[in-house]
């Protein structure tokens, strides 16, 4: 039996490469990368299919999968078409806060890992935000009330009990107050990334993964190891002009060229250019 299963292996793994290596590979660029996610709240997604990395492909039914590190469950949100031919868009809920990875898979047998999202606490979850007993604030109210009958008791008799009723009340409505307020909450804050990192995070998210093998997203890319149709960029390094230039119109450096113009922004332009130089 165990014999049967080792001869069985590649060819089993043959018939699941078969989208890629037999002509129907597929490469999966978000639209916009999200910086984190917050907990219970819904989180809308476009990505592109490109068939051969280039031409965008229609009448597809792509799956997300969700899955928070270190938990063995997944959740799977089903992707809608959008008017434009090869775009999608899913809503995701994250249900809790953590780190979450995730993946698109545009043909439901090859995913490709997107970039981990941090999805913080909602503020629903806040405990600042929960119901709270109105007694403290009624005691710091009678605080204040007792302060002014002191006060006005110490102008009409010049007598220490006014004085020290006066002060007691303040005591106590101090201490009301600040119970009625709750403890401090410290806001969750969103990731911060430089630029090189930003542009790591690119290069998985736009798909230059699938045809470019990089020792710095080589996690991101195990789906599609010894799958290369581009250049190793691992210690590709050009001038910054150059690669903007080509990242954003490679037709116009070299017409003819199989990578697509992928409509990037020129803040992605730049972060993906200190990525690819930063790893010389």
């Amino acid at each position: 039996m165990k014999r049967l299963a080792l001869i069985l292996m590649p060819v089993i793994a043959l018939v699941l490469a078969a989208p890629i290596f037999a002509g129907g590979w597929a490469v999966v660029t978000l639209d916009t990368l999200p910086s984190h996610a917050v907990a219970g709240e819904p989180l809308t997604v476009s990505f592109v299919v490109r068939q051969h990395g280039n031409q965008p492909m229609d009448e597809l039914k792509p799956k997300i999968t969700l899955r928070k590190v270190d938990e063995p469950k997944w959740i799977t949100v089903d992707a809608a078409p959008q008017e434009k031919t090869g775009h999608y868009s899913a809503t995701l809920t994250f249900p809790s806060a953590g780190v979450w990875r995730w993946e698109i898979d545009a043909f439901g047998a090859w995913p490709q890992a997107m970039p981990e999202l941090t999805v913080l606490g909602s503020e629903s979850a806040d405990p600042a935000n929960e119901a709270r007993p109105m007694w403290p604030l009624a005691i710091g109210v009678a605080g204040v009330l007792g302060v002014f009958g002191g006060v006005a008791a110490l102008i009409r008799t010049r007598a220490a009990w006014a004085a020290a009723l006066a002060l007691m009340a303040a005591l106590i409505g101090t201490v009301g107050f600040a119970s009625a307020r709750g403890p401090s909450i410290t806001a969750a804050v969103p990731p911060a990334y430089t630029q090189v990192q930003q542009g790591q995070r690119l290069f998985i998210a736009k798909g230059c993964v699938v045809c470019h093998n990089h020792e710095a997203a080589a996690e991101a890319r195990q789906n599609f190891d010894g799958f290369e149709v581009g250049p190793n960029l691992t210690h590709f390094s050009a001038s910054p002009d150059y690669v903007a230039k080509w990242l954003d119109d490679p037709n116009a450096v070299k017409p003819g060229t199989q990578m697509p113009a992928l409509e990037l922004e020129d803040e992605e332009i730049g972060a993906l250019v200190a990525f690819i130089n930063e790893s010389e």
